[in-house]
């Protein structure tokens, strides 16, 4: 049934509907108008007062969590009517609320190394590979379970409609279903964070073992399939299959390149055939596919598969993994303030396999959630072994916010520095990108004061250049304009672009350190 909780284009999808046939609708419209009404409101306080951002971050992503994100992805992905600096608070709100849920997800789980003595998981693997992709990339709106569901449907109306099939055919033809008639399989780019994050394998049918596992393994479990393992080697996954009476076993590894799909009447048994060849192997097979592929001998034991939590703790150093070998611009960015920030709140110590980088890991998650997330710092103090050290930082942090005055683009600054919102391009033929801070040194035995500009760059790492960059011609101005635009990270400088001026609009934040920046005399020279 329809929710009877619409009115104009709102639609709250996300806040669970009550199930309860007593339910007030009038009260829990008036609520839901409520919550919304205080969410915007809250917003614009966000962006407009830098010393309560992050207790007010934190109220609507700890108190509100699944109430205030309709409004919130509203916000975001209303390009049209929403401010850049809007839609970048609201996706970090956003994003806080989708660690939280995490959070609160693995606290639910056992303990990492309980191993199969420990308690049960108390959901499937891949909603907790989801709870992993949502806080990671917080604006998908993806519904796994249902993707999952809609698979598993498909697939026993296609496939398992007669009564005599066994297991072992069972498992034969979910590897048709999968990988001839949905294409699953090898991702064109192995080291891509995308191949990670369950969502975008169920949308792009493409991922690396582990992640293709998972959803072979989901969807057997959903249709009853017994004896479906994940199986962990060093460097790759397989899903072993045991037949319950027989104790036969099979061996299945999706990670095989996908030609051109077929409808289900279109497959032939030749296709068959040569996909039951590329991706279903005895025990013997699998061993040597291991040697041929790795050039190491590797002997599969009969012990138990991969624990939820195993499985997770591989898919964030599958991650870790990507950051460092990707050549994808951006990239190393994406996974620094997003699977950092992720981690201690999401895997608490899971991804912590390597102990002698513990304290190093430390430091580097406190000084990047200060700079660019300092809402979460909150989330670090559970698992932080030098609280004296968070202290210290933080402590820092509020010294330099205190020490900062507003700067006066005056006469004399006009000639030296470019004021904030100027798109420049650093050297002659360097990346493009744009003022959002700038500092006048005099000396008093130079004639000429230092100058330093502080840019962000188009892979948003912000620089600091202690010479006057070049502009931009006008053409490639409003083309870097608009690829900034689509980064929301500029948001926490910038309102819009003003396309007379041909210059970012600061927000009422940057406003009040360069409060005369906006109003100075338009760019010349061109």
């Amino acid at each position: 049934m329809p929710s009877p909780l619409y009115i104009e284009n709102i639609l709250w999808e996300r806040w669970p509907i009550p199930t309860d046939p007593a339910c007030n609708w009038r009260k829990e419209f008036i609520e839901r108008i409520q919550v919304d009404m205080f969410v915007e409101h809250t917003l614009q306080d966000i962006i407009s007062n830098e010393e309560t951002q992050c207790a007010k971050i934190v109220l609507l992503a700890d108190e509100y969590r699944t109430k205030a994100l309709d409004i919130l992805t509203s916000i975001y992905n209303n390009k049209a009517e929403s401010s850049i600096t809007e839609r970048y608070y609201a996706g970090r709100i956003i994003h806080r609320i989708k660690k939280r849920l995490a959070d609160d997800f693995w606290r639910t789980q056992p303990r990492l190394g309980a191993g199969s003595n420990g308690p049960p998981p108390t959901a499937p693997t891949y909603v907790g590979m989801a709870v992993l992709a949502n806080a990671i990339d917080p604006v998908n709106d993806m519904d796994v379970h249902n993707q999952i569901m809609s698979l598993t449907k498909q697939f026993q109306e296609g496939y398992l409609n007669t009564p005599t099939v066994n297991e072992f055919e069972k498992v034969q033809r979910l590897v048709q279903f999968l990988h001839l008639e949905k294409g699953f399989g090898a991702a064109d780019i192995y080291y891509d964070i995308q191949n990670s994050l369950i969502h975008s394998v169920l949308r792009h049918r493409r991922g690396i073992p582990l992640s293709l596992a998972v959803v072979f393994q989901a969807i057997a479990h959903a249709t009853n399939i017994l004896g479906v393992d994940i199986m962990s080697f060093p460097g790759h996954v397989v899903v072993r299959h045991t037949e319950p009476i027989t104790e036969r076993q099979m061996y299945i590894d999706l990670f095989q390149s996908v030609k051109n799909l077929k409808a289900r009447d279109d497959i032939t048994i030749e296709n068959i055939e040569d996909a039951y060849k590329k991706c279903i192997f005895t025990q013997e097979q699998c061993e040597n596919q291991l040697i041929l592929r790795y050039g190491v001998a590797v002997r599969i034991n009969a012990g138990p598969g991969m624990t939820p939590n195993e499985i997770y703790a591989r898919c964030m150093r599958n991650i870790m993994n990507a950051d460092g070998n990707t050549q994808i611009r951006g990239r190393d960015d994406y996974i620094r303030l997003n699977l950092m920030l992720t981690r201690y709140s999401t895997s608490l110590q899971m991804a912590l396999s390597y102990p002698p980088s513990r304290l190093q890991l430390e430091d580097f998650c406190i000084k990047i959630a200060i700079q660019y997330h300092p809402e979460d710092i909150d989330l670090l103090s559970p698992w932080v072994s030098r609280a004296h050290r968070l202290n210290e930082l933080l402590s820092s942090s509020e010294k330099k916010k205190l020490k900062r005055k507003p700067r006066i683009y005056d006469h004399a600054a006009e000639h030296h520095v470019w004021p904030v919102g100027t798109i420049i391009v650093k050297g002659s033929n360097g990346p493009c990108g744009v003022v959002i801070g700038w500092e006048l040194h005099y000396d008093t035995d130079f004639d000429q004061p230092t100058t330093l500009h502080k840019i962000f760059l188009e892979s948003t790492q912000v620089e600091t250049l202690d010479f006057r960059p070049s502009l931009c011609d006008i053409r490639r101005n409003m083309e870097v304009a608009e690829q900034f635009c689509n980064n929301l990270s500029i948001g926490q400088y910038f309102s819009h672009f003003d396309i007379y001026q041909l210059r970012f609009v600061p927000n009422d934040i940057l406003k009040v350190s360069y409060p005369a920046d906006y109003t100075a005399s338009p760019i010349s020279g061109i």
